[in-house]
């Protein structure tokens, strides 16, 4: 049996580039609950678990979600058998009632900590991987300002940058766009086709 010999949180707050405006506030980070399991063995599980906007936003914020593993979570749980993550979760579902981002986060690192000891990926647990790249957006701008116009010619410039608009347009929103203007960005050149392109 692997026993889970100990359940750490820490919070690491991730400055943002600008602020990232939301309806209820503007971000200037982002704060992300980080979890590491260790276990018996020696093996250790990472798990994540974040919120956006504070309180205004959603019922756990990174302080409660910290909160929730440290003070319920992580003394209901030491010394549970780290291979049995349904039995462990099944404990955690009897014991702390909400907090579903906290709990994912627990329950992220057990997956993560299974999958290092047999030495396969967590998707390899689940069935095996859907896809091998995915695209990603990459908001250059916020609602409030515009994206400084050296900054937009850099990502345009990216080999990784497509846009189903005409170059044209997207060359000019880099000094004249209006007050919104993102760009998807997709960092695995050879999946990018799927990626979505520019919205004005």
């Amino acid at each position: 049996m692997t026993k889970i010999d100990r359940i750490e949180t820490t919070i690491v707050d991730l400055p943002t580039i600008r602020g990232h405006v939301l309806s209820m506030t503007t971000m200037m980070l982002q704060s992300i609950v980080l979890v590491r399991i260790t276990f018996s063995d020696g093996s250790e599980g990472i798990g994540e678990g974040t919120s956006i906007g504070g309180m205004s936003y959603g019922a756990e914020i990174p302080e409660s979600i910290k909160s929730a593993i440290d003070t319920y979570i992580a003394p209901l749980l030491d010394g549970s058998d780290g291979d049995q993550i349904n039995a462990v979760i099944d404990i955690m579902d009897r014991g702390v009632k909400g907090n579903p981002i906290a709990r994912c986060a627990v329950e992220t690192a057990l997956w993560d900590g299974l999958a290092k000891r047999l030495g396969v990926s967590v998707a390899r647990l689940f069935g095996g991987p859907v896809r091998a790249a995915m695209p990603v957006a990459w908001t250059l701008a916020s609602v409030r300002r515009r994206v400084e116009p050296g900054e937009c010619r850099l990502i345009m410039s990216s080999a990784a940058f497509r846009s189903p608009w005409p170059s044209a347009w997207v060359s000019s929103a880099c000094t004249t766009s209006p007050l919104r203007f993102s760009i998807s960005v997709c960092p695995m050149k050879h999946n990018c086709a799927a990626a979505p392109g520019a919205f004005f």
